[in-house]
């Protein structure tokens, strides 16, 4: 398990299989779950994304940004800036500047004002891509070690309402 507020979510999945209601979970961790049936749905990459006007600013290679500002969202802990200007071939000193934010939101809303380049997960700003709103700089994502699974005591795993709902939402995480 990959942290206790897991661990007290897989406790609400161990129902009794008499009765009716069948408990599922959509979990962000390593997929390791021993005991219940564990779906992939997918990996998130990270790529780092800004406003338009940073990219009409000059923004146009990773060579380009250490004259722009990183933005940190200070909840991953898995996947930052060091690792992805390392994987650019980069300066990993880059990372220790910026300004930080203590959640995604808030680092989103501060690119979204034009402050700077944030790490984000694509499938979070992809709608505010096709918007307008934010750009892909550079498309260099770095995968994250961690993926959404969707979780199921495997005996409640065999019911028509889990079955179907499985199905559904692996054909939405296939878009």
């Amino acid at each position: 398990m990959d942290g206790p507020r897991e661990a007290s979510v897989l406790d609400s999945l161990r129902t009794d299989p008499r009765e009716a209601r069948s408990n599922v979970a959509i979990l962000y961790g390593k997929g390791r779950y021993p005991g219940f049936r564990v779906v992939l749905l997918f990996a998130p990459d990270y790529v780092p994304v800004c406003a338009p006007a940073l990219v009409e600013a000059g923004l146009r290679s990773p060579d380009n940004l250490p004259r722009f500002a990183l933005i940190h969202d200070d909840t991953l802990s898995e996947v930052g800036w060091t690792a992805w200007l390392h994987k650019a071939g980069l300066d990993a000193q880059l990372a220790r500047r910026g300004r930080h934010f203590s959640n995604a939101a808030l680092a989103l809303a501060a690119t979204l004002d034009g402050q700077g380049v944030v790490l984000a997960p694509r499938p979070l700003v992809e709608e505010r891509i096709r918007a307008g709103h934010l750009v892909i700089p550079f498309d260099l994502g770095l995968p994250s070690p961690s993926a959404y699974y969707l979780v199921m005591h495997e005996r409640v795993a065999r019911r028509p309402a889990p079955e179907a709902f499985e199905r559904w939402l692996l054909q939405e995480a296939a878009q």
